[in-house]
Order: C-alpha cells, then structure tokens, then sequence
C-alpha cells in the first residue's frame, strides 16, 4: 500500500490509507517493543552512515536535532524516560508504514514479539534484505548451521532475548555489509568472529560480552 500512495497528496487518501493500515495490521507486540533508547537510535543512524560529520561529536548533534525534527512533526513522539535513558517512542503507525515500505522491496524483515525459539526459515533470509529485527523473542542460539547469504543487511535488531547465549561464527561469514547488531537486554553471550568485519558496531548492554 505505501508504493501505491507515492506521489498522493490528497490528506482525505492518506487518512483512507492509515484507516485500511488500522484495520489490516497484525501485531503480538505492544508500544513497548517499538521504543528505542534515544542515544542508540542515534548510533545506528551513524554507524549506517546515514548521518556523516567530520568528527563522532558533530554526528551526535546532528543526529539529535534530526530527531528533534521528527518530534516536532510528529513522525516520532516525545522523548520519554525510562530510568537513566531517554527512549524515543515510534506512533504504531508510522512504524507499520515504514515496515510496509521496507517489506515491499524485500528490503526489511521483522519479527518482533513474535515468539520465535529459533531464527526465521532460510527462504525469509533473501539477498536484498537490509534491516531485520528479532526483537523480543525466546531464541536461545544460532547453531552454526545457519548462514544466511544477505550480503546487503546492514542492521540486525536482536535485543531482548534475554536467553540468546550463543551465536556460531558461520552465520556472520556472508553478511559482509553488517554495520549494527544490537544484543542488548541479554544476559550472557558468546559470540565468535575470527574474520574481518571492520565496520561492525556492537551494542550489548549485558551482563557478560565474551568474543573470540
């Protein structure tokens, strides 16, 4: 539906639109999987490259008044607390607009709360896959058995398994474009990667982080 409304600017279409969006979605998950820590949404946008300043500081500000922008159009809500973080809450809609985006070029997967005990079948891991996101899940490894050849994916969400505890060295082997994987809210893992992904940016706030 989202490709079908490029280029409309009739607002009564798009209320049609987000209306029929409303109605046909289907979600597990409530609005507490679609909030991200303010400073780690930040980090992603950089560590994908697209925010790019001279210095890590200057993309930090620039990535915070970009956000600033999206709030102040309402496309995310306001900041919120969540202890010692700011997290940035998504309004469902936008976010399911911007999944249908991603899905149609077969650009996005996402299977967040969706109570997965083990990574999604090899047919859903196809080559022009960017972003994937596992967020809040129960799976508990990646066997190493599983080696998707995604050499576009960019960005792998798999925060809040809290039972992942070990991830096999081939499932990175032919994910060359990997730039974000997000373990956070983990208790322990092991991770092994004894080849080169010089780009990759790890964001793990758990309780034990071993790699070899």
């Amino acid at each position: 539906m989202a490709g079908a409304m490029k280029g409309v600017d009739d607002i009564k279409e798009w209320r049609n639109a987000l209306e029929d969006l409303r109605q046909s979605r289907v979600r597990q998950d409530d609005m507490e999987e679609d909030v991200f820590p303010r400073e780690d949404l930040i980090a992603y946008l950089i560590d994908e490259g697209v925010i790019k300043q001279q210095s890590r500081v200057a993309e930090v500000y620039k990535g915070r008044s970009m956000l600033n922008k999206l709030e102040n159009v309402s496309l995310l809500e306001s900041a919120t607390r969540y202890g010692d973080l700011s997290c940035v809450p998504m309004h469902d809609l936008i976010r399911d607009m911007a999944i249908q985006l991603q899905q149609e070029n077969s650009q996005g997967m996402v299977k967040s709360g969706a109570q997965l005990n083990e990574l999604p079948d090899t047919e859903e891991w196809t080559e022009n896959l960017v972003r994937v996101s596992l967020i809040q899940n129960q799976i508990e490894e990646i066997p190493s058995s599983y080696s998707p050849r995604c050499p576009s994916l960019s960005t792998l969400l798999s925060c809040t398994n809290k039972y992942l505890k070990f991830i096999a060295e081939s499932f990175f082997k032919k994910l060359h474009g990997l730039k974000v994987l997000d373990l956070s809210c983990t208790l322990r893992i092991c991770l092994i990667l004894s080849f080169d992904l010089v780009s990759l940016c790890i964001v793990a706030h758990c309780s034990l982080l071993v790699i070899y």
